[in-house]
């Protein structure tokens, strides 16, 4: 498993049933990858800006298309670790969420 996993996503693997919890590692551990790489990404297009030129013609960069491609597949994973939890924690998680959306208005 990734040396350092955010306090969150520990929290989240300590919900999850023993007979998961193999399965729900690898997947933290992409998930990890993919947060670390996402954010290099998102500063590469803070530099770079979300557009570049090719033989004149203006075109999505590359790092804007990495990015849609990874953020998308991020929120599958982290879709299927929520899934894995047991049912009182996936409530529990979706009334903190409502919390936090509401909060932030």
């Amino acid at each position: 498993m990734a040396k350092r996993i955010s306090k969150d996503m520990k929290q989240i693997l300590d919900k999850i049933p023993n007979d998961k919890k193999s399965i729900a590692k690898d997947v933290i551990d992409e998930l990890i990858f993919m947060k670390k790489t996402l954010q290099n990404l998102k500063d590469t297009i803070n530099e770079k800006g979300a557009v570049d030129y090719y033989r004149g013609n203006m075109r999505e960069s590359p790092a804007v298309k990495s990015y849609n491609q990874m953020i998308q597949r991020y929120s599958n994973l982290y879709a299927q670790i929520l899934k894995m939890l047991p049912k009182e924690e996936k409530a529990a998680m979706s009334n903190e969420l409502a919390a936090f959306l509401g909060a932030s208005k």
